[in-house]
């Protein structure tokens, strides 16, 4: 983590990089830090600042920019009045943007560039344009055990379960409207890997399904509860109700909430089940084991154990992929590989151990999956072979 000294620093080179037209003073200092590093060298020498500056601005279109710019442009001690307003296309700006562009590349705030590595040669692929980011993809399952498909079913409304209007929306969304009374039936929305869907429940409970995951749920809730479960990874937001706690049941867990916005991951071929608080507060629950936690927190329940740890979550982490973004603060490659194969639907293979590598960065889930392997490979540590569905990552010769 860069001190507030080094920030100051870099959007300063930074500045001077992107500049056309330097004075003496300002040449001298650039040319001092430029000698200060080979690779500082290069990233000036070699004309690489243009397009790196380009890269960073495209990256940077799927960020709040504003609101990261503004951070770093109070730990540099530069005035907000040089921000330009919110709804600017990043694209169209100019001399302060390409330095807060450059900077995060620089300081490895959120991107791939963090070791200031060369690319290396273009990755081994073949047909890799078989691997395409997800989108809004699922299936319901009824009652009966009758499926609808939802991305090839119509807008509108798509079924009627007694006084309850199931409809579905263009966004890729289902909402359920009614009451049915004492007659509890039970809907599953399914993801499959390389899908994801947003649903609305007969409550007002809003909740993102991520993909290669389900919810199980009744098409209205009755009694003193509401509950349903779920596998892989869901957001929820939900209505608030005092007299009817909502509950969660995730991979042996029980999550119970009045209203509060969580996330909980809890798929099977990850080694922990995560839930993280947003807002209000939730009790989790692990046979005889209960821990409360409050905004900001995380508690993870190890698979095999009902030990309940609870740490500070870094949120923008967590909730990325509902924003459709991928963000790795220092994960282990394999963590991230289990995401991008959830989301692209491909099928991993690692040729010797690669446990040790991690990365830190970020990138839009809608970037094709050619774009992120040659990042991640442009570190200079790994090399990914794509063919067809199948990624195979080895480490490179020293």
């Amino acid at each position: 983590m860069m001190d507030d000294e080094q920030i100051r620093e870099a959007f300063e080179i930074a500045k001077l990089i992107s500049s056309e037209q330097l004075t003496a003073e300002e040449a001298a200092r650039l040319e001092a830090w430029k000698n200060r590093s080979a690779a500082h060298r290069q990233l000036v020498t070699e004309n690489t600042a243009a397009p790196v500056v380009r890269e960073g601005l495209l990256q940077l279109e799927t960020y709040d920019t504003h609101r990261i710019a503004a951070d770093l442009f109070e730990a540099a001690g530069i005035g907000a009045d040089k921000l330009p307003g919110r709804k600017s296309r990043l694209v169209r700006l100019r001399t302060w943007w390409a330095a807060a562009a450059m900077l995060l590349l620089m300081v490895g705030a959120g991107y791939w560039w963090t070791q200031h590595r060369a690319p290396s040669a273009t990755m081994a692929t073949n047909n890799v344009s078989t691997l395409m980011p997800g989108s809004n993809k699922a299936r319901l399952v009824l009652p009966g055990g009758e499926e609808i498909v939802l991305d090839s079913t119509g807008n509108g409304l798509l079924t009627l379960q007694g006084n309850v209007q199931v409809q579905k929306s263009a966004n890729g969304q289902l909402t359920y409207e009614g009451n049915n009374g004492e007659d509890i039936q039970y809907h599953t929305l399914v993801t499959p890997r390389g899908g994801r869907f947003q649903l609305t429940l007969s409550d007002g409970t809003k909740v993102v399904l991520n993909a290669a995951s389900s919810i199980r749920f009744p098409v209205a809730f009755s009694g003193n509860t509401r509950s349903v479960s779920i596998t892989g990874e869901a957001y929820f937001e939900v209505a608030a109700n005092k007299n009817k706690p909502f509950i969660v049941d995730a991979a042996g867990s029980r999550i119970k909430v009045l209203g509060t916005h969580f996330n909980i991951m809890a798929y099977e071929d990850e080694p922990v089940m995560k839930t993280t608080l947003v807002e209000g507060a939730v009790m989790v629950e692990k046979n005889t084991q209960q821990v409360k936690i409050v905004p900001g927190q995380q508690a993870t329940l190890r698979s095999g154990s009902d030990a309940i740890t609870v740490d500070n979550a870094n949120l923008d982490e967590v909730l990325a992929w509902t924003r459709d973004e991928f963000i790795f603060k220092s994960q282990n490659i394999r963590t991230i590989m289990r995401q991008i194969s959830r989301w692209y639907d491909a099928d991993i293979e690692y040729q010797g151990d690669v446990a040790d590598i991690s990365f830190s960065g970020g990138m839009s889930r809608h970037e094709g999956i050619q774009h992120l392997l040659e990042l991640l490979e442009a570190d200079g540590r790994l090399r990914f072979t794509a063919t067809g569905k199948r990624i195979i990552i080895s480490r490179k010769a020293k």
